[in-house]
């Protein structure tokens, strides 16, 4: 069996680089199969994780700019590796109708790792109008797909096709301990867009930081403009929150971290969840859509609260906060019900999956 994944990019630090770095690892080191990855856009920065030796990589140059000129370069691409199965990853349009505009007769699966709620920026007519057109546009090119495989049963539930299979992601690490949940920190991660939500976690934190000023938040992930450092800055929150950069070894920072908080206004799964579980880290989640309330029992192995609601948000952080009995016990159940979602139960939905198309 021969796998192509066709991407945007795949040097950057977000989700889909991730999982993609753990499962392809896993298809071509324990089951043998040979893999290759083709990136659409042009990528001069190294990967910022690891791939196994193993895996073939494709990268444009110049003379794939323009939409020829990408179209090409994939047949360029497929004439040299002869895949077996092609897998599209891209969130936009332009993915959801590449076998339209392909036309490629071999089986071919669109991965999808956002919801469709991304398309939708504001309740204003416009922007619903935009995306009640831009959820038909995705419907339509869906269809043309062996299969359409999401994250979660509302992601599924969002596209109204008979071809979605449901397949979450792993866990990308393994680790053998677990956070002792006795340090003063409360962790978040994702990169500093309005999605992630992080204004909504700072102004949280200031009602926090009255009654714990010796409680610090910290930010991992790539800084992309300044809005929420400002933001920062303005709510007088610059001993109480530190800002990192994205990091390869992210369990660490789980290990070190007493509670994880998820301030998303959208998630296509929430894979930064199912990590701090498995560190038996205790979560805080808005539930917006479409992963938190698939991952989060309410009270039993994390707290899940009203989309948007920053005050019921401050005030779980800090029953968390001051209550260390409960957070152990949040956490012993989070890392129990993260094995769900381990490496190896993962991979064979996607051996199953690659077996029957």
């Amino acid at each position: 069996m021969k796998l192509l994944f066709i991407v945007n990019s795949i040097n950057g630090s977000g989700g889909l680089e991730r999982v993609l770095s753990v499962r392809t690892d896993l298809l071509s080191r324990k089951h043998g199969i040979n893999i290759a990855i083709l990136s659409l856009e042009k990528e001069e920065e190294p990967h910022f994780f690891s791939f196994n030796s193993a895996i073939t990589f494709f990268k444009r140059d110049e003379t794939s700019l323009n939409f020829f000129g990408k179209k090409k370069f994939i047949k360029n691409t497929i004439d040299t590796f002869k895949p077996t199965i092609i897998t599209v990853c891209d969130d936009g349009l332009k993915g959801l109708f590449f076998k339209l505009i392909y036309n490629i007769s071999l089986p071919i699966i669109y991965e999808r790792h956002a919801s469709k709620k991304i398309y939708l920026k504001s309740t204003s007519r416009k922007d619903v109008l935009v995306y009640k057109l831009k959820s038909f546009l995705s419907d339509l090119g869906g269809r043309s797909f062996d299969k359409v495989v999401v994250l979660t049963e509302r992601n599924a539930e969002e596209w109204a096709l008979k071809n979605v299979k449901v397949i979450p992601n792993p866990i990308s690490f393994e680790v053998q301990t677990q956070s002792t949940l006795e340090t003063k920190v409360v962790m978040a991660v994702g990169g500093h867009s309005y999605t992630k939500g992080f204004d909504r976690l700072l102004r949280s934190w200031k009602v926090v930081v009255e009654k714990y000023p010796d409680w610090n938040l910290h930010i991992y992930g790539r800084i992309k403009h300044q809005n929420i450092i400002n933001l920062c800055s303005k709510l007088g929150l610059e001993n109480q929150v530190t800002f990192f950069t994205p990091i390869t070894k992210i369990e660490e920072a789980y290990l070190k971290s007493s509670i994880f908080a998820l301030s998303s206004r959208s998630e296509g799964f929430g894979m930064v969840l199912i990590e701090a579980m498995s560190c038996g880290v205790p979560c805080v989640a808005f539930d917006c859509p479409s992963g938190p309330n698939e991952i989060i029992n309410n009270n039993q192995n994390g707290l899940l609260i009203k989309d948007g609601d920053e005050d019921a948000f401050a005030k779980a952080l800090l029953k968390l906060i001051g209550n260390l009995k409960l957070r152990r016990g949040l956490g012993k159940n989070a890392r129990r019900d993260s094995q769900k979602y381990s490496s190896n139960k993962i991979i064979n939905e996607w051996m199953d999956l690659y077996k029957n198309i």
